[in-house]
């Protein structure tokens, strides 16, 4: 084993989220959590033992570079981020009035709006939109290292393993299949179950299957200072393999922050499907009813009109990485179906030259081969 019992009181030992460390927090979920709770900081946690690792997000702000799709396209570069708590007034950016009703401006440069973090209203600054979750303000969230692995009714998040998608899941399999790792989320008592609740023995965390936002918000991260960059954009070999010999231990290629303490495969593996709908169109993807905000993003498109991101106000997508960082290192992006209402992330590295962890596309929910998806931990309230 590699992974020991860290010292909480120690915070700096076991994460470092400094642009020099990227260290980002990490935790497993084991079969046997009593058994770990008593022991001594240091101690092995036996492989053998892990049911699903876990990385943090931490709340941040972040300086927004384009607010509203009629904003001008800015170029790739690096997020500037700044980390904050629940407790901080969260940030909320001005928008560009210019007196001559100008749009297409560079955001940041062009709308006479202050660039100087800490207000929490007439700045460029944002606070993340996935850190709040319906009315709660949330410090952070745990995101699935890798992509799903195990079975429908023994679902895991582990490394070198066959990922649950060469089984072909369709997005109501994936969404009821990721709600049964933690404890019961009594707001989705009526959407689509499968298997026993708390399958990896959480008692303050619910699960939820990924929305396009938290993939943003990872996405951001890995494009700052604190973690890869935004050139982060490798897409061979991932830490889930087929057959091969990769570890992940020694493919931080595929990584979040360029070393073992991120998130692995955003950049491509398979297509992750994400909680990201249009129009409320179920398609294929099983629901018998679409479950709401907040645990799917929805997107209004009129199909009528051309333009890719058209729809894209600060509302409906921020911090989606969708507007605010379209053409970014040439990864896939579009087009938009009317047959293709859910949307899937990252891309199959496999075939796909552009795939990337900006890259985005929509398809129509169903089960296929090479569809993966990850889930996330909140708080239980």
């Amino acid at each position: 084993t590699r992974w020991l019992k860290a010292d909480i009181t120690k915070p700096g030992d076991w994460y470092d989220y400094s642009n020099t460390n990227k260290k980002w927090a990490n935790a497993v979920t084991v079969t046997n959590p009593s058994t770990y709770k008593s022991a001594n900081p240091g101690t092995p946690i036996n492989d053998n033992d892990i049911k699903g690792f876990w990385v943090y997000l931490p709340r941040y702000a972040y300086e927004v570079m384009r607010r509203d799709v009629v904003d001008k396209v800015v170029q790739a570069q690096n997020f500037d981020i700044k980390f904050e708590k629940a407790t901080d007034p969260k940030k909320i950016p001005a928008q560009c009035t210019l007196s001559n009703g100008s749009t297409h401006v560079d955001y940041r440069t062009e709308c006479n709006i202050s660039r100087t973090y800490g207000n929490a209203t007439g700045t460029t600054w944002a606070t993340h939109p996935a850190f709040t979750w319906g009315s709660e303000e949330l410090n952070g969230l745990w995101m699935g290292k890798f992509e799903m692995t195990g079975s429908p009714t023994a679902p895991t998040i582990l490394p070198n393993t066959q990922t649950i998608s060469q089984n072909g899941l369709s997005v109501s399999s994936f969404f009821a299949i990721i709600k049964t790792i933690a404890a019961e989320d009594l707001e989705l008592s009526n959407y689509e179950s499968i298997g026993a609740q708390n399958s990896h023995n959480l008692e303050k965390y619910k699960s939820h299957m990924i929305t396009n936002r938290e993939w943003g918000v990872a996405a951001y991260l890995n494009a700052s200072e604190h973690g890869v960059g935004y050139l982060n954009n490798s897409s061979a070999n991932g830490s889930n393999n087929y057959g091969g010999n990769s570890d992940f231990w020694d493919n931080t290629n595929q990584s979040t922050t360029g070393n073992y303490y991120g998130i692995y495969d955003m950049s491509g593996v398979d297509w992750e499907y994400v909680m990201g709908n249009i129009n409320d169109t179920n398609s294929y993807a099983g629901f018998s009813t679409i479950p709401p905000y907040p645990y799917r993003d929805n997107y209004t498109v009129d199909y009528s009109i051309v333009s890719e991101y058209y729809y894209c106000t600060w509302v409906m997508c921020a911090g989606h990485a969708l507007h605010e960082t379209a053409g970014w290192n040439s990864d896939y992006a579009g087009p938009l179906v009317q047959n293709g209402p859910w949307l899937v992330r990252g891309g199959n590295s496999n075939i796909d030259t552009s795939a990337g962890v900006f890259a985005w596309r929509y398809d129509n929910g169903k089960n296929y081969n090479r569809y993966g998806s990850r889930a996330i931990l909140t708080p239980v309230r």
